[in-house]
């Protein structure tokens, strides 16, 4: 197989990402998040995230059929930026967001090997700028009290992921020779 689809089944909403083997031994990746839960009519909360993260990771087994391919225990080192909307009782935060982690990962076929099922967890650095926000009005216009407001730095856990994977198998053609 050539490609990979997943989507990490913990994180409620729209997720996709892409996974590409280089060789025998590493991957490349790329998610898309944007679980966003839309609010009622009256704007009385919300949670919106937009994120993109991209990943290099390091499988400790490698496998030459095509099967068994990015499966077993695995290292990655990835990034991800984002924007952020937290709202409740007509207050909220919106703020950007950018990590650095380092993650573990055990992946495994189910049934007949076409998918996988990938566990992991990640640790890492994060950076967060937000500013807080009031509607006076239900429906109505965000009212921002100046520029960033709050700073966050944090280190420790960042991640846990369950995600379904779906690799992208090519077809192979069959020659004369095969047919004989």
């Amino acid at each position: 197989w050539k490609a990979a689809l997943r989507t990490n089944l913990l994180v409620p909403g729209l997720n996709a990402g892409i996974m590409v083997p280089v060789g025998k031994h590493l991957s490349l990746g790329a998610d898309w998040y944007c679980p966003w839960i839309w609010p009622p009519a009256d704007n009385r909360w919300c949670v919106e995230l937009l994120a993109l993260g991209l990943e290099g990771r390091w499988w400790f087994s490698p496998h030459d059929v095509p099967r068994e391919k990015a499966t077993g225990h695995s290292a990655g080192v990835g990034v991800m930026a984002g924007y952020y909307d937290f709202q409740r009782n007509y207050s909220g935060m919106q703020g950007e967001f950018a990590c650095i982690e380092l993650d573990w990962m055990y992946a495994f076929p189910l049934r007949d090997s076409r998918w996988r099922l990938s566990l992991s967890i990640g640790a890492g650095y994060l950076y967060s700028r937000s500013r807080r926000y009031d509607v006076h009005v239900p429906g109505g216009k965000l009212y921002r009290p100046g520029h960033w407001s709050d700073v966050r730095r944090y280190g420790g856990p960042l991640r846990a992921e369950v995600s379904l994977v779906m690799p992208l198998w090519r077809s192979k053609a069959v020659s004369k020779e095969d047919c004989r």
